[in-house]
């Protein structure tokens, strides 16, 4: 999609059609997957219509195509490539302040 602005809405919608899409690549029917996976058959639907669903609703759907390892990608924290960038780089918080 490039880097244009999407809002939390699309997002969802976008992650349900690249679900459904896998589980049609893999010849399943939402029962099929939602079984699988151990979600709900009502779950899953509202999903892939709205896509709206818990993330531990989602990291099951996605062990279940085998994609939990693009689930673990996100928010991924790069490694440092150089000196410059450890000396650069800001002290990660443990916690914020309140």
């Amino acid at each position: 999609m490039g880097i244009a602005l999407v809002s939390e809405k699309r997002m969802g919608q976008i992650v349900a059609q690249r679900v459904r899409a896998l589980r049609l690549a893999a010849n399943l029917s939402q029962k099929s997957l939602a079984q699988r996976a151990g979600v709900n058959y009502s779950t899953l639907r509202l999903f892939e219509r709205t896509g709206q669903i818990s993330l531990f609703h989602l990291a099951l759907l996605a062990s279940a195509l085998n994609r939990a390892d693009d689930l673990l990608g996100l928010f991924k924290i790069p490694e440092v490539t150089s000196l410059a960038e450890v000396e650069a780089k800001p002290k990660i918080r443990k916690r914020g302040r309140t």
